[in-house]
C-alpha cells in the first residue's frame, strides 16, 4: 500500500510540475517584472516609480503573447526639481573616457539651454510632485524552453 502511495504521489507532483512549465500564458509576477523592465528606468528612480500594474488584455499573435498592460507613474518630484537632480547625477559621475565628457558637456549644455526641459515635458508632461498619470503599453513574450521570456526590444 505504501508504494501505491507513493507512485500516485510521485505521478501527481510530475503532472502538475508539468502543468505548471507548460502554462499558456507568462505568469502575473513576469507581467508585473516586465514593466519594471521596460519602463523604469533606474537613472529617474528618484523621480518617479511605477505602481497599479495590470494587466487588462492578452493575446496570441504570431507565437507571441501580446500583453496589454497598464500602470501609473508616480512622480517624486516636480519638473524642475527632476531637472536639478539628473544634471546633479550627471555632474557627479566620474569617468575617464573622452566620450562619457563629452556626453556630459552635451547633457549640461542642454541643460542650461531648456532643452532637458523640453524632452521631459514631451515625454511626461508638465509634471508637479504626486501627480499620478495613467499609461499603456503592450508587451510581447516569447515562448522557450525555459518558460516565457520578455521579447520586447
Amino acid at each position: 500500500m505504501k508504494i501505491h502511495n507513493f507512485t500516485l504521489y510521485a505521478i501527481l507532483t510530475f503532472a502538475s510540475m508539468y502543468l505548471v512549465a507548460c502554462t499558456d500564458t507568462p505568469r502575473a509576477t513576469q507581467f508585473q517584472q516586465a514593466v519594471q523592465q521596460f519602463v523604469a528606468n533606474d537613472e529617474y528612480k528618484s523621480i518617479f516609480l511605477i505602481r497599479n500594474i495590470k494587466k487588462i488584455n492578452g493575446y496570441m499573435l504570431d507565437d507571441f503573447y501580446h500583453a496589454e498592460m497598464e500602470y501609473e507613474r508616480l512622480f517624486l518630484v516636480d519638473i524642475d526639481d527632476a531637472i536639478a537632480m539628473l544634471s546633479q547625477d550627471v555632474r557627479s559621475k566620474k569617468s575617464n573616457d573622452l566620450f562619457d565628457e563629452l556626453s556630459k558637456g552635451l547633457y549640461s549644455l542642454a541643460s542650461q539651454s531648456g532643452l532637458l526641459k523640453a524632452g521631459l515635458v514631451e515625454q511626461y508632461g508638465e509634471f508637479k510632485q504626486g501627480d499620478a498619470i495613467k499609461e499603456k503599453i503592450t508587451l510581447q513574450f516569447l515562448k522557450t524552453e525555459q518558460g516565457w521570456r520578455l521579447y520586447n526590444k
